[in-house]
């Protein structure tokens, strides 16, 4: 610890006194030594001045060795450009005084004068700077405003190119021509920043992302009634339950329309990405309104990574409400299918739950078969809903084994009653359902057809593994079997052949071959599958993974499944009751 001295009235060049030293709040701190090169301050300059009298320099703006212009007085002839950041007021680029004595006698008078001065209107306790420099003292000076790390280069122009390759589908924009200014971070404008709500353009959607609303909000603007449906996870049957739906709707003559908020798995149909599920609907149902309309927006590969960064400034709530309200318009009951959990869209906005509030639709939660884990999932999705003041009218499980568990639907209904949740219906397993056709099987896996045709709408019944006797292995064939063997098993291709031509009523027991190892049959064998007509694929992989991959496909329902339709149709038709439904709504 340094011991005061007392001054002695002179100073060296070189050295402050043993006794130059005074306190603090006395007498401005010295600056020290001139640094190599630079000269010494003139006699008689003014010193920074702006803060309380005896506290020295030691305010910010000496700190950040620049003056604001503010804390100039009237008529002061030093020239605010001199006064940039790095600079001290008097224009000589000189560090903070340290402690000791001042080497100029001469001034401390004056410099005593002007600390121990009255403050006046025009001083500032604080500098406010003009512009905040590339480092700061602290974070009382930090801009809020300002990125937080990172490189702080100036953003330069940015080719809109790319973003609007990757830019989600937004039809109909109403003819407003592309925002292509940028902000001041290089973002576009209107672009949400971290943190904060993004600007939209109708009132309703200006009370924030998760912002509730009531329920029936949306619905008022048309007369119209609503009905989103929405799923606890992927292939729960969503597109199922809304075909099944649709069909009992339409046969009790009701003007009915569909929208598919928002897409990730899209088609593209006359040059614009349109939802497969939208295109479905429309080619089923013979819907007249527009895909632009029933497929508002898509989401193509990036999208929400440009979302984030900002780089996409497109006002989805109001593209989406437009094109909803537009399908609506001479409607009685508007269908909405969601995609994935309650949650899904979060990333840009554009969740389940959000959308369904957003357009006033009350909601039906589909789940699938089993006990603890529907109702889990029903009660998980069923919170996110509620946070955004959407009203769940009720659930329905899928995919149930009514067969082996005739009690299964009772039990749903009062484990799901237990959450305030009523059950709507619940829709039987079918193998049909749920198995791919011989159409995804060339779609997926990556090999040769040898004989017969993919056909679209012929779905497979059952997957079996030819690893035994041929006499043995043609027992356990059931109705429309996949069989899958390695190529060189020629007895075994022999007898699906001879089981399909014995076959009753001309229904075949197998629907097909999917030949492993990449071993090609005999050309006399080879000769008879193509005779025969049967669906015979050749793969390079070995049996197992080839029948692992057969399994993880994910089957979705086609306008050319006509069979799988029909019997959508029928089993949800029996299965909801439709009047007491659309009296919910």
């Amino acid at each position: 610890m340094r011991a005061p001295a007392h001054n002695a009235g002179a100073h060296s060049h070189r050295h402050g006194g043993p006794d130059d030293a005074r306190p603090r709040r006395a007498l401005p701190l010295s600056r020290g030594d001139p640094e190599h090169g630079q000269r010494a301050r003139r006699a008689g300059a003014a010193r920074q001045r702006g803060g309380p009298p005896g506290r020295g320099d030691h305010q910010p703006a000496l700190r950040l060795r620049c003056l604001h212009p503010g804390t100039l007085a009237a008529g002061d002839d030093r020239s605010p450009r001199r006064l940039d950041a790095g600079r001290p007021a008097d224009g000589h680029p000189r560090g903070v005084r340290r402690a000791g004595g001042d080497r100029h006698s001469g001034r401390d008078s004056r410099a005593a004068r002007e600390l121990a001065r009255p403050i006046r209107a025009g001083d500032r306790q604080r500098a406010q700077l003009p512009e905040q420099p590339r480092w700061h003292p602290g974070p009382q000076l930090r801009n809020a405003a300002a990125p937080r790390g990172g490189r702080h280069d100036p953003p330069g122009t940015v080719d809109p190119g790319p973003l609007q390759q990757r830019a989600a589908v937004l039809h109909r924009r109403r003819g407003r021509p592309a925002q292509r200014g940028r902000r001041h971070d290089g973002a576009s404008r209107g672009a949400s920043c971290a943190g904060d709500d993004r600007t939209r353009a109708d009132p309703a959607s200006a009370r924030g992302r998760g912002a509730a609303r009531p329920a029936d909000q949306g619905a008022a603007l048309s007369g119209a009634r609503p009905v989103f449906l929405a799923a606890t996870g992927q292939n729960r049957g969503k597109t199922t339950v809304s075909l099944g739906l649709i069909a009992a709707i339409l046969a009790g003559n009701h003007r009915l329309g569909f929208v598919k908020p928002v897409g990730q798995r899209y088609l593209v149909i006359d040059g614009m990405r349109a939802d497969e599920d939208a295109v479905l609907v429309k080619e089923v149902f013979g819907l007249a309104d527009p895909l632009d309309d029933m497929s508002p927006v898509t989401l193509p590969r990036h999208f929400t990574t440009d979302w984030i960064m900002g780089r996409i400034s497109s006002d989805l709530d109001r593209n989406l409400s437009d094109a909803y309200h537009r399908v609506a318009a001479d409607k009685e009951i508007v269908v909405i299918e969601g995609t994935g959990h309650a949650g899904v869209g979060a990333v840009v906005g554009l969740s389940n739950a959000r959308v369904a509030g957003l357009l006033g639709a009350r909601t039906i939660i589909v789940s699938e078969g089993g006990v603890g884990r529907p109702i889990d999932e029903i009660v998980l999705n069923l919170a996110l809903f509620a946070q955004h003041g959407v009203d769940v009218i009720g659930a329905i499980v899928n995919k149930v084994d009514v067969v082996g568990r005739p009690d299964l639907e009772e039990v749903l209904r009062r484990g799901l009653a237990r959450h305030g949740v009523a059950l709507l219906g619940c829709i039987p397993f079918s193998e049909l359902l749920a198995n791919p056709s011989l159409e995804l099987i060339v779609t997926h896996l990556d090999g040769e057809l040898l004989a017969g045709t993919a056909t679209p709408g012929h779905v497979i019944g059952q997957v079996a593994i030819g690893a035994m006797q041929a006499g043995h292995a043609m027992g356990l064939l059931r109705d429309r079997t996949l069989l899958i063997t390695p190529g060189d098993r020629e007895d075994l291709l022999l007898a699906a052949v001879a089981a399909n031509r014995a076959a009753e009523h001309g229904r075949p027991k197998v629907s097909g071959l999917v030949l492993t190892g990449g071993f090609r049959p005999a050309a006399p064998v080879l000769a008879e599958l193509r005779s025969s007509g049967l669906f015979t694929y050749l793969v390079g992989g070995e049996t197992y993974g080839t029948a692992q991959a057969v399994d993880a496909i994910l089957v979705k329902t086609h306008p050319t499944d006509t069979e799988k339709i029909e019997t959508i149709i029928s089993l949800v038709g029996s299965a909801l009751d439709v009047d007491g439904l659309l009296a919910r709504l």
